[in-house]
């Protein structure tokens, strides 16, 4: 292993972590690497290193598993008497959503830098999560160019950072002779450097080279890992002990039984000798424990008492880390004492001889004879623990040559990960009918594993007018064709106005619902089928058929009921997400549009189910009303307040969707970032900020096979991108149409908006007058604010009749 041979012998590799840590005698490419973590130390210490918003680095987020994780977490807890004061190092390994999330929910974007640690940069758990985390600042800087200065990697896979959007100079290199687990010495070891510091982790790697050197020459006889070695040896294949307690006895060293687990047991957890012959005799012990004195009132009584031979590692500190008055001695105290305690135990004739009742002297007797060792660290510094992680390497290396196995590889992961892959496949490729009928379920038998596809509710109100060809179900339609098309088992909620009852006459009644609350009538839920898409249609007559627009009346103005109207909408679609659904087919997320149906989330919050997902398409409207419709709805009493659905004393429908729904999203990323700011948030910006962990923009995209003018019906002439000539004829049509200047040079600029202030159409009739005078046309098509819509009526606000510059 010092002269650098290939003693990883089935994957052909060195093993050189000695070398990370040599000093002077270390390889040119090792300093040139250390050189650059000091530097970037530097640059980020000292503020010269900035994020994209021009303010300095607070927080450091490590991502990455294994030892790309267990090392400098442990290390970095273990020095936390040391830290730097300005900077602040988390980490994040398991792939569950539940240990990313909440960090990134108390982050600033602005000031957070992220390290991805990963050799190939293709780690499941490790991309995943940088993958979030990268969506999670962008959602917040909206430029890509920001990932430059917010992520560095520790990769030697230089085409997948750069993809990433990691610049090369960003990218910190180690080496196929650096195992995971002996990888803190390395660049992996960069977020422990930004915690403490550089000039600490150097005394880091010294401390590791002073033991290395211990090793190399001490004598057998005093040889501190070649002893330990042994000893663990006897323990486990002479003694019979299957397990170790790991016990350190500093709350700083709390994480250091996890990374020994890793350290050891992946190392010499074998059963084949390096002959790939059967070993035929136990190897590694199975390691555990707990910080002490915490273990004492847990697990120490089977150690005492429990009939069990369990080795047990006792490390603790001469020095306190922490000197606290009065908290040292006790600790150091009860080190000592536990571990004498196991050596000699109490016989009965002690305990006879300290007076204890007969009855109770059985029960107070300890065989003692149990083997532990103690070791005491003259102080916690990064020197010391620098040692103390090289003894037990070494201790390793050692075991692994007595065993006569290869503590180098680590095949025993490989398969739960190829099967991991397989299941990852088939979560993805399963196929999952649309009946309504009966919860079926796809077998997708990697391995004859049964697994169920995820399944969407879609709840949408509508918007404009209905039928078959029309928004909203056709809309619907594609956006769910194409999850379905990722095998998604989806369903789309909507009113039965009256255009989609007639669209669908062969629509059948799944169920009779009752009334679900004081103010919300009875219905039922009728299933129609649009090309393989099921439509399910809440058919509520006195709510839902009503001619013209699905929220205004003849007048403009709002149903005096719409309250009610998209209460029993939202109502439904979290009933049908909850247990108590009254089909055979539950969701395991419910998709909620807009104000009409952001009720939904606050159902299932208050009274469980499905997870949500709340669309803001537009947040000008937010479904505000009298507090007497919480009762009327159904909504419990203590949902009136502020981080629930109360909003300046009303009850807002899309407030309590932002606030109650599990995941968020808009239109687009720029809407995304626009409805956080104040002059756009429309009074929820403070609340979108607060959320803004869960706040994701999605970019619409266009329909091609409804919008399509290679075959649109509704263009005079057809056209292509590689036919425009026609596209010209359609502007000539258009220009006649609409009464203009049929003039081919002259720019045509279309608006196609609902006529509203929020749109800034405002601010085109204030310079009506001066339109006409352009070299140009203008040709406008929309309908909204009556008073907006009278304003670009001909003849009234504009002066535009027979000018043949403009179209209304």
């Amino acid at each position: 292993m010092l002269a650098g041979e290939t003693i990883n012998h089935t994957e052909g590799r060195a093993v050189r972590h000695m070398a990370l840590r040599a000093g002077e005698q270390a390889p040119s490419e090792v300093k040139a690497v250390l050189e650059r973590m000091r530097d970037f130390c530097e640059s980020i210490h000292s503020g010269e290193w900035r994020g994209y918003s021009g303010e300095r680095i607070t927080d450091v987020v490590n991502i990455g598993i294994g030892g790309s994780d267990l090392g400098p977490r442990m290390a970095t807890h273990a020095m936390a008497a040391r830290q730097q004061p300005d900077i602040e190092v988390h980490f994040i390994a398991n792939v569950d959503g539940a240990d990313i999330a909440p960090l990134l929910a108390r982050l600033n974007p602005r000031t957070t830098l992220f390290i991805v640690a990963s050799k190939t940069f293709t780690t499941l758990e490790t991309l995943t999560n940088a993958r979030t985390a990268r969506a999670w600042l962008l959602a917040a800087a909206g430029n890509e160019s920001a990932v430059a200065k917010h992520f560095v990697a520790i990769s030697t896979n230089l085409e997948l950072t750069r993809q990433f959007g990691i610049t090369p100079e960003n990218v910190f290199e180690f080496w196929d002779w650096v195992g995971g687990r002996f990888s803190l010495w390395s660049a992996i070891g960069l977020s422990l450097a930004l915690a403490i510091g550089w000039r600490p982790f150097e005394q880091l790697l010294a401390g590791a080279h002073a033991m290395d050197q211990h090793f190399i020459d001490a004598p057998a006889s005093s040889n501190l890992p070649l002893t330990l070695a042994l000893l663990s040896l006897w323990n486990t294949d002479f003694l019979g002990a299957s397990t170790t307690a790991i016990l350190p006895y500093s709350q700083s060293l709390h994480l250091f039984p996890a990374y020994l687990q890793q350290l050891e047991m992946e190392s010499n957890g074998k059963q084949t000798d390096r002959d790939g012959e059967p070993l035929g005799i136990s190897t590694s012990p199975i390691l555990w424990g707990e910080a002490g004195t915490n273990g004492q009132h847990s697990f120490y009584q089977l150690f005492h008492q429990g009939g069990r031979i369990i080795p047990c590692d006792f490390i603790a500190l001469r020095d306190a880390d922490f000197p606290l008055p009065g908290h040292h001695i006790s600790l150091l105290a009860n080190c000592l004492a536990q571990s004498a305690a196991l050596a000699f135990g109490q016989t009965m004739d002690e305990v006879r001889a300290a007076g204890i009742p007969e009855a109770l002297a059985p029960y107070k007797i300890f065989p003692g004879n149990q083997p532990s060792t103690t070791l005491i660290l003259p102080a916690l510094t990064p020197y010391t623990l620098g040692q103390l992680l090289a003894l037990f390497e070494h201790k390793v290396f050692c075991l692994g040559v007595l065993w006569n196995l290869n503590a180098f590889d680590q095949w025993g992961v490989e398969l739960g990960k190829q099967l991991a892959g397989q299941l990852t496949r088939c979560l993805r490729a399963r196929a999952m009918p649309h009946a309504l009928t009966a919860r079926r379920r796809a077998d997708c038998r990697p391995e004859g594993i049964i697994m169920k596809a995820l399944s969407i509710l879609f709840a949408t109100s509508g918007n404009g007018p209905v039928g078959q060809d029309r928004w909203p179900w056709r809309c619907c339609r594609r956006a769910a064709g194409r999850l379905a098309q990722g095998q998604i088992d989806i369903r789309v909620l909507l009113p039965a106005y009256p255009a989609l009852k007639q669209a669908f006459p062969e629509a059948t009644t799944l169920v009779v619902l009752p009334q679900l609350a004081p103010v919300l009538p009875a219905s039922r839920l009728l299933l129609a089928e649009a090309n393989g898409l099921p439509l399910l249609l809440l058919d509520c007559p006195e709510l839902y058929d009503r001619p013209g627009n699905p929220y205004l009346d003849a007048n403009g103005e709002d149903w005096t009921d719409n309250a009610i109207r998209f209460g029993l909408l939202s109502r439904v679609a979290a009933l049908l997400g909850q247990s108590a659904s009254p089909l055979d087919w539950r969701p395991d997320v419910v998709h909620a549009n807009d104000w009409q149906t952001a009720l939904a989330p606050a159902w299932l919050h208050y009274q469980g189910g499905a997870a949500s997902v709340v669309t803001v398409h537009n947040i000008a409207f937010q479904g505000c009303y009298d507090r007497p419709f919480l009762a009327g709805l159904g909504l419990p009493e203590h949902a009136w307040r502020f981080d629930g659905v109360e909003y300046h004393d009303q009850l807002s429908f899309l407030k309590a969707g932002l606030q109650l729904a599990s995941q968020i999203s808009t239109v687009s990323p720029t809407y995304a970032r626009e409805i956080q700011d104040e002059h756009f948030g429309y009074g929820l910006a403070p609340l979108l900020r607060h959320r803004s962990s869960q706040l994701r923009g999605i970019l619409n995209g266009v329909d091609t096979e409804l919008w399509n003018p290679a075959n649109d019906p509704a263009l005079p002439h057809a056209y292509a991108a590689n036919r425009l000539a026609a596209k010209r004829l359609n502007k000539t049509a258009l220009q006649a149409e609409m009464g203009l200047d049929q003039v081919a040079d002259r720019p045509l600029f279309g608006v196609i908006s609902r006529l509203t202030d929020q749109k800034g159409l405002d601010l085109l009739l204030t310079i009506a007058d001066g339109l006409p005078d352009l070299p140009a046309q203008l040709v406008v098509l929309g309908s909204g604010d009556k008073a907006m819509e009278a304003g670009f009526s001909l003849g009234r606000a504009f002066p535009w009749p027979d000018c043949g510059q403009t179209g209304v």
